[in-house]
């Protein structure tokens, strides 16, 4: 089906304190999780064309609750925002997401706000407003009165739409409006950031956020990639936001540890993932060994880039290994059978 005949379909008017267009997509298989995509700018608001809906076909084939919401206030783009101050666009998106959660069971934590440039700042701002749990972010801007003055169409019609005003002290109002969530990120949410290395968005606006993370000992997962003009994260941001999406909401009955022992003299530890998790080299596993039930583990092996790991025997017993697997802010631990290794060493039985 084509993404425009998709829309046609599937479109719908929230009703909130001022109505929202939106896409929602509930999971072909149960999920734990919703994502939400907000719009950057479409490059042709000075010709009257409105927001669009983004990475629609990118993620597509996503195994989540999934919700795009556009950005649409007096045929203008309003950061999501609202009219003259007063939030009334925010307000509706927040009641949507809220509302569609608690429809599909999903919990505040499981809330993933994704978007790039323009719809990477709602995301980003969003989810640290409201303590969602995950954000996938590209090329946004933190001070969007100083991006949103510089150009005369933005300055004249965006920022007066949101702040009702086109001057310097709306742009303040606005630069300090989102600086102070912006310089003030939580631990609640789990961030992952994409920038390109030599766009100026990335260098005024995502380097010093990472900054601040840093400083507040804040854990987030960062991809920079080296390309100049920020005309090409359309480019790179998809792959960033397909890895993190498919790490965020893996299931813990599709990771799978076992145990083998082989050779007589060596434990084999195996962790297997999911397909698309494969080639993931931002995933590191860690591997505990026990032996005879004791709580305090015989061998520690630190986190490593490989899904495997030999242990030699020397004693006979009852092992069983336990793996920590860890991917930007998420990590899941389990535990593999238990291998009985009698006291020959020449043979082992799969305990059931």
């Amino acid at each position: 089906m084509s993404i425009k005949k998709l829309i046609e379909q599937n479109e719908k008017v929230f009703k909130g304190e001022v109505d929202l267009k939106y896409l929602f997509f509930p999971s072909p298989i149960k999920s734990d999780y919703l994502f939400v995509m907000f719009s950057a700018f479409n490059g042709s608001e000075e010709l009257g064309v409105t927001s669009k809906y983004q990475y629609l076909r990118h993620t597509q084939d996503i195994n989540c609750n999934k919700l795009y919401i556009l950005d649409i206030y007096d045929s203008l783009p309003c950061y999501y925002l609202g009219k003259n101050k007063k939030l009334d666009y925010e307000k509706s998106v927040v009641l949507l997401i809220s509302q569609l959660a608690k429809q599909i069971n999903v919990e505040h934590g499981n809330i993933i706000t994704c978007g790039s440039s323009k719809g990477g700042t709602a995301a980003l701002y969003l989810a640290m407003k409201y303590s969602y749990g995950h954000t996938i972010v590209g090329g946004m801007q933190t001070r969007v009165g100083d991006y949103i003055y510089k150009n005369k169409f933005t300055r004249e019609n965006v920022l007066k739409l949101i702040t009702g005003s086109s001057d310097e002290i709306a742009r303040d109002y606005l630069n300090d409006f989102y600086q102070s969530i912006f310089t003030n990120p939580m631990n609640n949410t789990q961030y992952n950031i994409h920038g390109g290395r030599g766009d100026l968005h990335y260098i005024e606006y995502v380097k010093p956020f990472i900054k601040k993370l840093i400083e507040k000992n804040i854990p987030c997962n960062i991809e920079v990639k080296d390309y100049n003009s920020h005309s090409e994260l359309g480019n790179h941001y998809p792959d960033f936001l397909i890895n993190n999406l498919n790490r965020i909401i893996v299931k813990r009955e599709e990771l799978e540890c076992t145990l083998e022992y082989r050779n007589n003299d060596h434990l084999i530890i195996d962790c297997k993932v999911p397909s698309q998790l494969e080639k993931d080299n931002l995933i590191s596993y860690a591997f505990y060994i026990y032996k005879n039930g004791n709580k305090e583990p015989v061998k520690k092996v630190m986190y490593t880039h490989s899904n495997t790991y030999c242990y030699p025997i020397t004693e006979f017993g009852v092992y069983k290994a336990k793996v920590f697997i860890k991917w930007g802010n998420n990590k899941k631990s389990f535990y593999s059978n238990e291998i009985i290794i009698n006291k020959s060493l020449e043979e082992a039985y799969l305990k059931v």
